[in-house]
Formats: C-alpha cells, sequence, structure tokens
C-alpha cells in the first residue's frame, strides 16, 4: 500500500484549532505533541495553523515544532501589499 503525505497540519477539519486550546485543553496538548512526533518520525512537515499568542507559541517551540502561521506572526495582507512586505519586513505592510 502506497501512501503518499506532503505535509501535516495542526487542525481538526470543522472543529475549533487544536493550537487555540493547547493552554487550556490537555487533550490539544497530547494531540499536538502526537502529531509533531509523527511528522518527525515520518520526516513529513508539520505546520501548526492559527498560532496567536505568545503562550501558544512557546508550547510549540518546546515541543519542537518547525513550523507555524497565524495571527501572532502576520495579519491577512492584501496581494498589493505583500511585495512591500517582504521587501521591509510585515510590520511595514500596515504602513505602506
Amino acid at each position: 500500500m502506497a501512501v503518499n503525505v506532503s505535509s501535516m497540519e495542526l487542525r481538526t477539519p470543522g472543529f475549533a484549532s487544536v493550537v487555540r486550546d493547547l493552554t487550556t485543553d490537555k487533550n490539544s496538548s497530547g494531540i499536538a505533541t502526537a502529531v509533531i512526533g509523527m511528522g518527525r518520525s515520518l520526516r513529513i512537515p508539520v505546520v501548526a495553523e492559527g498560532v496567536e499568542t505568545r503562550q501558544q507559541l512557546g508550547i510549540l517551540l518546546q515541543q519542537d515544532c518547525p513550523q507555524g502561521q497565524g495571527y501572532y506572526f502576520c495579519r491577512p495582507v492584501p496581494a498589493e501589499k505583500l511585495g512591500h512586505m517582504l521587501e521591509c519586513g510585515p510590520r511595514a505592510a500596515a504602513f505602506a
């Protein structure tokens, strides 16, 4: 049986983000630990979606989560401001 998985995301379709509840729910923390470990073992990139707080980021970093995305890093940016943001940094996009 062939299985092709290119990446894994820390979220549960149709439910609130596992990442959102990391700081308050032991089950979410356990799921995150399992997914990160499984990705590492299978050499599949893991992306934590929905990182919104420093506390969430801290937990993910302690668990060696390799990648994350969410409002903590940057709010969505209109396409016309993306080039300026990439040249000058995410904080500059708000002033472009």
